[in-house]
């Protein structure tokens, strides 16, 4: 039996999604973006692998490394 993801697992995927997206987007890696954002390489690591969850600070930092509105990192695909 399968259960249907949470409503906070479905936004952390599609946050994870929109990262790798607007990284490919700008031609930059996810190491770069990183470096860029100023975040713990662990955490980041661990955000994009599932295993922990984003902050609303680490968002903020990923968002602006990026050039975008903390909000664009939550859009669906």
């Amino acid at each position: 039996m399968t259960l249907a993801p949470t409503a906070d697992q479905d936004v952390h995927d599609r946050v994870i999604i929109r990262i790798r997206a607007l990284c490919r987007v700008q031609g930059i890696t996810l190491t770069q973006l990183i470096e860029r954002a100023h975040v713990s390489a662990s955490h980041f690591w661990g955000v994009m692998n599932g295993g922990k969850s984003p902050t609303i600070e680490w968002l903020q930092q990923i968002a602006v490394a990026l050039g975008v509105d903390i909000e664009d990192l939550c859009k669906r695909p």
